[in-house]
């Protein structure tokens, strides 16, 4: 549960990264990047749910309320 969601966010944050970088000069990566990222955030998202479905760690999330 929790490494994986730890491991996910992590990729999400260099794939932030990595966009910010190549945004002013390669908009057609940059755009390439943010699609990617759209579908990481959505996984990300249903993880937590099922996590938070299952018992345990859904308290434990970052963005759990």
């Amino acid at each position: 549960g929790r490494p994986l969601v730890d491991r996910v966010t992590i990729f999400q944050k260099e794939m932030y990264r990595a966009m910010r970088d190549v945004s002013d000069c390669d908009p057609v990566t940059a755009n390439k990047y943010r699609d990617l990222l759209h579908a990481v955030h959505h996984n990300l998202w249903q993880l937590c749910i099922q996590l938070k479905k299952s018992g345990g760690l859904g308290q434990d999330l970052p963005w759990a309320a």
